[in-house]
């Protein structure tokens, strides 16, 4: 039996229509409903405060998510073990937010407090504790401080790996970098065949969705993962394209055309080796912009063409239309 949507669900889908305004008055209601019922700093009160700071969170509003996170954890509750987590969460969120506010002498303090409050409530080798070691590890990592993300990130690790648990893959992700920024010479990615397949994707995601934080490191993360990931799941496994089709991005956003273009030929000799005439229709499209950045006008001609000899042989008037070559001033 399904249930209804709750006031977070409804806010949700105001923000997904672009009616963020109508989402946070939803919110500021579901606040005042809790603090005439409850008063301020109960348990429904710190909870209605957490859900705003998401909504704010989630629509970019950081100031003020950072806001209703400190206010949802001000007052932490005495004698309720779930409302204590409940607390620990949003203190958590406090400083991820403001490790994404680029407020990072306060995502440290608020971070290192919650890391203690959590140790304190779970033990060290609880997974509930090694859930701040993490982020913990990433400011350290943004600040420069590359020897204690180390330390720390690696007992992240350990710790979701003694426990079976599927943050695993974010905490290894999270050590790739910080092995990367290090510049030792060590691999970035070791024991992946160890994982199963589900849990190398999600570090593979990871990574990927990380690269935008610092394009020159995250380039360095991904050619080490695309390496690991053509070993363990193969060179035509869509998780190595998708890396593949993130580096040629990176490669674009920091000048390296050159290694946008290697990128996009792996591509789309994989989609030729697959018989997936489509994607590599597209791959080729691709690939000859590439080329075209670069100067080489006569390599990107030489691509179009090929490009439009597939289209033909694809045989859809939409997708030979999309075939047209550059137009250089």
């Amino acid at each position: 039996m399904s249930r209804s949507p709750s006031s977070l669900d409804i806010a949700y889908g105001l923000l997904e229509e672009g009616r963020l305004i109508d989402a946070e008055q939803l919110l500021l209601k579901e606040l005042r409903k809790a603090e005439r019922k409850h008063g301020p700093g109960s348990p429904q009160w710190a909870s209605a405060q957490c859900d705003l700071g998401n909504l704010l969170f989630s629509s970019g509003r950081l100031d003020r998510a950072v806001d209703c996170y400190r206010s949802a954890c001000s007052r932490p509750p005495a004698g309720d073990p779930e409302a204590y987590k409940d607390h620990l969460t949003y203190r958590l969120n406090l400083g991820m937010a403001l490790t994404t506010a680029g407020r990072l002498d306060e995502a440290e303090d608020e971070l290192r407090r919650n890391l203690q409050e959590r140790r304190d409530f779970y033990g060290r080798e609880h997974p509930g504790y090694a859930y701040a070691l993490e982020p913990l590890a990433d400011v350290l990592l943004r600040r420069g401080d590359i020897g204690q993300a180390r330390q720390l990130v690696e007992e992240a690790v350990g710790n979701f790996w003694r426990n079976g648990h599927e943050r695993v893959a974010t905490a290894l992700a999270l050590r790739a970098e910080i092995v990367v920024a290090a510049a030792a010479g060590e691999s970035a990615f070791t024991g992946l065949e160890q994982l199963p397949d589900d849990v190398v994707e999600q570090i593979a995601h990871t990574v990927m969705s990380r690269t935008g934080k610092d394009p020159a490191t995250g380039r360095a993360v991904l050619t080490s993962l695309i390496a690991a990931l053509e070993e363990r799941l193969g060179p035509d496994h869509q998780t190595t394209l998708n890396a593949l089709s993130q580096l040629a991005n990176t490669g674009h956003d920091i000048g390296d055309e050159t290694g946008r273009v290697r990128a996009i030929e792996k591509v789309l000799a994989s989609y030729d080796r697959q018989g997936r005439a489509e994607d590599a229709l597209m791959a080729a499209l691709g690939l000859a912009m590439a080329q075209d950045d670069t100067g080489d006008t006569a390599a990107a001609l030489r691509t179009f063409e090929d490009a439009w000899a597939r289209a033909d042989r694809i045989g859809r008037p939409e997708l030979r239309a999309q075939v047209l070559p550059p137009m250089n001033e």
